[in-house]
């Protein structure tokens, strides 16, 4: 059985959102910090960050990272069909988008949601959470170009890196404007929210 450290409306949904599609076993532990703001004490023993998504293997291996861990359930529980076979015409694209998102999109949510994070300056906020808008707005153009007509990242063929999409979409300030410039990702959305398998997760996240 594996073991999910996350929080609602987090990282983690993609991560519990493979594993149902995949059909595996899991526990899911709630790691939101306490009524004192400090992380959870369960997750910090595994991970020093005290980041979620953080996932115990069911051989104890300990990943973190969510990217990462997309990438390795993906290859690990194959017959989901989540994720290219390594000779497949797909895989680099699904690989370049997987992690474009990750170090893009993620991290510019995060600057623009958790600005004090990123300086020892009293005052650097709000430059730091408009610089970070600013990096989200061109980040999602390049990505919605890159979807086009859809319905997925790689064409028809529904991948893991539609369930990030999908996520990280959701996180956006103006949802109803953001999908207004994007009416192609919000597309993807609905679609990855209908999924069977999602919609439950989908629902318990809070997400919209």
């Amino acid at each position: 059985m594996y073991t999910l450290y996350g929080r609602k409306g987090s990282g983690s949904f993609v991560v519990e959102a493979l594993l149902a599609e995949t059909g595996q076993r899991y526990k899911f532990i709630d790691a939101a910090p306490g009524a004192d703001g400090k992380p959870h004490a369960g997750l910090l023993k595994l991970n020093p960050l005290g980041q979620v998504p953080t996932l115990v293997l069911p051989d104890k291996t300990v990943m973190t990272e969510s990217a990462a861990i997309v990438i390795h359930l993906g290859d690990l529980h194959s017959k989901g069909g989540l994720a290219p076979a390594r000779k497949s015409k797909h895989r680099a694209a699904y690989l370049r988008w997987l992690v474009f998102m990750s170090s893009n999109l993620y991290a510019s949510e995060l600057r623009l949601y958790y600005a004090e994070r990123y300086s020892v300056e009293a005052n650097a906020a709000e430059g730091i959470k408009a610089a970070a808008a600013a990096a989200l707005d061109r980040e999602w153009t390049i990505l919605a170009r890159a979807l086009g007509q859809g319905p997925w990242l790689l064409g028809k063929k529904f991948s893991a890196a539609d369930i990030y999409a999908a996520m990280l979409a959701t996180w956006e300030a103006d949802l109803p404007a953001f999908f207004a410039r994007h009416p192609n990702v919000k597309a993807l959305c609905d679609a990855v929210k209908e999924r069977k398998l999602i919609a439950p997760i989908w629902a318990a996240n809070g997400m919209p």
